[in-house]
């Protein structure tokens, strides 16, 4: 079992499993994706720091977009039919 999620100070977020099998961190209403109507940042990343097991939480990192980014541009250039 996991320990308690330690949030950054002040900060009142929930989390949520999405769509996508991912987890999602913020406040406001929550759609039938499973993301939250105002993410949060700050959490996000408190959450992959405190279990990494979990993999990337939404609001997603700069890092993980431009990741996703080079790995799309290079199934384009090996298979441009295939996006």
């Amino acid at each position: 079992m996991k320990e308690k999620f330690i949030k950054p100070e002040g900060h009142t977020c929930k989390h949520s499993s999405t769509i996508i099998g991912t987890l999602s961190i913020g406040t406001g209403e929550l759609d039938q994706y499973g993301f939250w109507e105002h993410g949060c940042y700050e959490c996000a990343r408190a959450w992959e720091k405190q279990y990494p097991e979990d993999g990337e939480v939404w609001p997603f990192s700069r890092e993980t977009l431009n990741r996703w980014e080079k790995e799309k541009a290079e199934r384009l250039k090996v298979d441009p039919i295939n996006i």
